[in-house]
């Protein structure tokens, strides 16, 4: 019978070597690019996103304004949090990306002892290392933690809300986890200061708080009310701000550009043939032109004025043609999710020009097609990158699909509500996808699927153990069936 003290000090070394294994994999990926050789700093480290995250913290740093160049206009994009986290090492560094890069590799290794230390709560403490050892080895976690972008931050502030998510519901949201949902709602607001795509989490997680605490309703509507009002609390400072600089209670000007570029713009791909860079200063020409017709001349609009405009051009193109965009979302969500991640890898480690852009995920609406596509303008590099890809979503799909399937049947109230919390907020990650199809969209839903996917390795090590052990034994296999009433 194991003792108090055993149970903690393997629990411990179970967390150790978590973080051991998180840190070697990342660790590797880092060395392997070399981030700090300015040439791959500017070549690879700096682009897309990353420039704009970059310029925003060094200002920030050197002159404390959320601003694209001292003076300027206030910024309207971006949110406030991973710039702020890239700007404190800046100040205390210098401006080396590859030092936040650095301590990405490390709080992305304490996300997964986190994530760990929450799933042991409320399922077995084998699914769940089964759960944070496929954080641990997922190649898209791995490839963003060498990125300067905002998901490994994101990816920390949902595992915070999850672990204290958990507490409550461990606690059965008596009076005393009220606090538990304060911090979890509060760590979700901080995730949605990362990435605005959190912004409708109460929408989503308060019906399935009030569901599960159905037979108290009291209970349930101060559950429901404290997660709210602290979430909005949390956020309040920003809108206040927004406010104050352009007018406008919203968070950021991302999502109406989004809504327009990444979901309206692979539809008219699609249908016009044009590349992406030619969709996307056509569509953003045709909203200028709607706000010229308007009497608004762009040059005079701020950046959530022309979001309005971004936001009314996106629903016209959408009530145009629903079923064509609704079919192209489905394409991109579920693209998203079988994404190999390959260009970002191969990017990274040279196995291609990163100038290259003749394939584009978003040009192609059938699978067949996308994948003739993808073999004729893929490097040898990249092709070996997508194997391994595909083995280790084939291997997490499987035990995702087996681990859903049993979580239904749990046995223990408080396990069959936190995976109904986890498997609502994954469900809400993977739907807000939309049509870009990128990999890294599927990564914020990753934590709140993981808790499937251990049960499910649990479930299938559990299946192939029985089999052999029966096999060695010579005895054959007795297939028990079990009734209604509980007789087998």
């Amino acid at each position: 019978m194991p003792t108090a003290v055993s149970t903690v000090t393997a629990y411990r070394r179970i967390t150790l070597v978590l973080v051991a294994t998180c840190l070697a994999t990342r660790l590797a990926f880092f060395l392997a690019v070399q981030p700090w050789d300015s040439t791959v700093q500017d070549r690879v480290i700096l682009r897309s996103d990353a420039i704009g995250y970059h310029v925003l913290a060094t200002n920030l740093a050197s002159h404390h304004e959320f601003t694209q160049m001292p003076g300027g206009a206030p910024e309207a994009l971006r949110t406030p949090l991973y710039p702020l986290f890239i700007a404190f090492f800046y100040a205390v560094f210098g401006a080396h990306p590859w030092i936040v890069l650095l301590a990405q590799v490390v709080l992305d290794s304490l996300s997964c002892a986190l994530l760990f230390a929450t799933l042991a709560r409320l399922i077995p403490r084998s699914a769940a290392l089964l759960a944070a050892l496929a954080y641990a080895f997922d190649p898209f976690l791995v490839f963003l933690s060498v990125t300067l972008m905002s998901e490994v931050l994101f990816v920390f502030a949902c595992v915070l809300a999850l672990h204290f998510l958990a507490i409550a519901v461990e606690r059965r949201f008596e009076q005393p986890s009220l606090t538990p949902v304060a911090l979890a709602s509060m760590a979700f607001g901080l995730a949605t200061l990362v990435r605005p795509i959190a912004m409708f989490l109460p929408v989503v997680l308060c019906p399935v708080l009030l569901w599960s605490l159905r037979g108290r309703p009291k209970l349930g509507l101060k559950v429901a009310a404290v997660f709210t009002m602290v979430f909005l609390a949390t956020l309040s400072p920003w809108l206040a701000r927004n406010f104050a600089s352009f007018g406008a209670i919203s968070l950021s000007t991302s999502g109406p550009y989004n809504l327009l570029v990444w979901n309206v713009g692979p539809m008219e791909m699609t249908r016009t043939g044009r590349s992406a860079l030619d969709t996307r200063e056509f569509l953003l020409a045709e909203a200028d032109r709607l706000m010229l017709k308007e009497g608004l001349p762009p040059s005079e609009a701020n950046e959530f004025q022309k979001s309005h405009y971004h936001s009314r051009l996106a629903l016209h193109y959408i009530r145009e043609r629903p079923l064509e965009f609704l079919d192209r979302y489905a394409f991109g969500v579920v693209a998203s999710f079988a994404n190999l991640g390959t260009r970002g890898y191969a990017d990274m480690l040279g196995n291609r020009d990163v100038d290259d852009d003749r394939f584009d995920l978003r040009a192609h609406s059938g699978v067949v097609d996308l994948v003739a596509a993808a073999l004729a303008h893929k490097s040898a590099g990249e092709l070996c990158i997508g194997a391994a890809s595909a083995a280790f979503l084939f291997v997490s799909y499987t035990c995702l699909l087996i681990g859903v399937w049993n979580a239904r049947r749990s046995p223990v109230a408080a396990q069959r509500v936190f995976l109904l919390l986890c498997g609502t907020i994954a469900a809400y990650f993977i739907l807000i996808t939309g049509t870009a199809g990128l990999a890294r969209f599927r990564v914020a839903a990753t934590p709140f699927l993981c808790p499937f996917v251990g049960l499910g390795a649990s479930v299938l090590a559990s299946s192939i153990a029985a089999r052999r052990s029966t096999r060695s034994s010579g005895e054959p296999v007795v297939r028990c069936v079990r009734h209604a009433d509980g007789s087998g």
